[in-house]
């Protein structure tokens, strides 16, 4: 009763506020995400005043972004580089939202020869870190292309294929890498680079489309 008797009152007295819907959504009388738009639009029907009418649609667009943002979930990732954080959102945009489109996947393309190129550096150094000799010693010549390599270096699929591409897998199924990949905690490398090592075919060719 006296939840009605306010909004008599509120209403008799001319003026239509967002204390009447305020009201209603409070007392379980209209629904927050589907009921707001219908008592504003009747409202509106009986103002004639333009700034008043303008001050109800921002408030009808008020109670919509509200309504949105109770139904949002927030995450914060926290971690040290390398440690998953994008990753974690990708999967679960895999196995939770829409997936990836063909385009957006070879736009990924280029990122990911660019991380073989820095990871395989990267046991390079690693090697001389943890004092591990060459069985092979021709390759500590034939690496340099790759301690040459910077963030800065330009590499697409037709760069990679004529300059690092045989060297990289070269250096991949070489049992001194191979040994210093076993190694590898000890080093910052990205999550799992012998994913990308073991597809290099498949990544390289220019005619791949996937």
């Amino acid at each position: 009763a006296s939840t009605t008797s306010q909004v008599v009152s509120t209403q008799s007295t001319g003026t239509y506020n967002t204390t009447i819907i305020q009201i209603l959504i409070e007392n379980d009388i209209i629904d927050v995400n589907t009921g707001v738009d219908s008592v504003f639009n009747s409202m509106s029907c009986c103002i004639k005043d333009p700034e008043t009418l303008t001050s109800y649609e921002i408030d009808k667009d008020l109670k919509k972004q509200q309504a949105t943002l109770r139904k949002q979930v927030k995450v914060l990732l926290l971690g040290a580089g390398e440690s998953g954080k994008s990753t974690f959102l990708k999967q679960m945009r895999i196995i939770h939202g829409s997936g990836y489109e063909k385009e957006e996947l070879l736009m990924c393309r280029v990122p990911i020869l660019h991380n073989i190129v820095r990871n395989i550096k990267t046991l390079l150094q690693g090697r001389q870190i943890l004092d591990i000799p060459w069985k092979e010693v021709d390759l500590e010549g034939e690496s340099q292309l790759l301690m040459d390599y910077s963030a800065k270096t330009e590499i697409d699929p037709s760069i990679f294929e004529q300059q690092y591409y045989q060297l990289v897998k070269k250096l991949w199924n070489d049992p001194t890498i191979r040994e210093v990949f076993a190694r590898r905690r000890e080093l910052q490398l990205m999550i799992m680079p012998n994913i990308f090592f073991e597809n290099l075919d498949r990544l390289s060719d220019q005619k791949t489309e996937s």
